[in-house]
């Protein structure tokens, strides 16, 4: 294998809840070399470390174990010998079930990233740069404020009010004011929206597109939009069964109807806020395209940064500060 120096690469870890992610990447130009990705979450590696290995591995090796299984992986994909090259690790990583317990930083946080609460320690010969989360008075979040630190470093009039949407299974809505993230909002629109579709009685009255990069069903999404506006959420939550037993929306419409019924919803306090805010989105793939429609549509104008690349440049961009701070 050849060798390489932090200088020249580094290693982005992103572990969430339901996926593992690693990452090689260049720091000339924030490019990802390679990359290892498994279904290795924090949830399922908490859950077997509890019920088989906790009265015999600690949590921090068990966890280290899962670690260096990826990234010898990713060696030998590679051919490159990556010990020695720093892991930047965010995420829910740094939570009670993740690899090494952090607390939050309360708020307000600097979008340098400079005030975060980080961590170094060893996982084998590799050093790991542990990221924590931010919490308000009401609400949490770990891995989408090294988003927002990344795509922030990335916009020009930082000493504007903005507003950072970030989609997923926890959306959050991040409001920075004078280069501080003063609050924000989490919506459980992703993880309402798989129980609906995955768990209730709506199971049988919807149908997800078997190609997940087909054209969205404007028509239907909009519909959708529309009525999350003008009708009660719950009510129409119900008419997506309704729709389908009188045939009125086929399983795949109301599949695109109640994206834009859960969406809209939770966009309806956005609607309060446009006034002198500058927007932004955070996302990729069909979220992006989900979301970029949305706001279309309830004409509100904003910015769009790729969600792995403001991961990667937030993860770089706290590693310096943090290095310019220890120095």
């Amino acid at each position: 294998m050849t060798a390489a120096t932090h200088t020249d690469i580094f290693l982005s870890c992103d572990w969430g809840t339901s996926k593992f992610r690693l990452r090689l990447i260049s720091v000339k130009n924030m490019e990802t070399l390679a990359q290892e990705i498994s279904d290795w979450g924090i949830q399922k590696t908490n859950l077997l470390w509890k019920e088989n290995h906790r009265s015999t591995v600690s949590r921090e090796q068990f966890f280290g174990d899962v670690v260096l299984d990826h990234l010898q992986r990713l060696a030998q994909k590679t051919e490159i010998a990556l010990t020695a090259i720093p892991l930047l690790l965010s995420g829910m990583a740094s939570a009670d079930i993740g690899i090494k317990p952090l607390p939050y930083k309360k708020l307000p946080l600097l979008t340098d990233g400079s005030d975060l609460l980080t961590q170094f320690f060893t996982c084998g010969a590799t050093k790991i740069f542990l990221i924590s989360g931010v919490s308000s008075p009401d609400d949490v979040m770990r891995g989408e404020e090294t988003q927002l630190i990344g795509a922030f470093s990335q916009i020009k009039e930082k000493k504007l009010p903005h507003c950072f949407i970030i989609p997923g299974t926890h959306t959050k809505h991040i409001f920075v004011k004078q280069e501080k993230v003063i609050s924000f909002k989490t919506y459980l629109t992703g993880e309402l929206f798989a129980l609906l579709s995955e768990k209730s009685i709506l199971q049988n009255s919807l149908a997800k597109p078997t190609h997940t990069e087909a054209e969205i069903d404007i028509t239907l999404f909009k519909k959708g939009l529309y009525d999350s506006m003008e009708k009660n959420l719950l009510h129409s939550l119900f008419g997506v069964r309704t729709r389908a037993l009188f045939h009125m929306h086929s399983p795949i419409e109301n599949y695109y109807y109640l994206n834009g019924l859960l969406i809209g919803a939770e966009l309806q306090d956005l609607l309060l806020n446009t006034s002198d805010c500058h927007f932004h989105l955070i996302a990729s793939s069909l979220l992006a395209r989900y979301y970029t429609l949305a706001l279309q549509t309830f004409n509100i104008p904003f910015s769009m940064h790729d969600s792995e690349a403001a991961l990667i440049h937030g993860q770089h961009e706290i590693y310096c500060k943090q290095q310019e701070i220890i120095h």
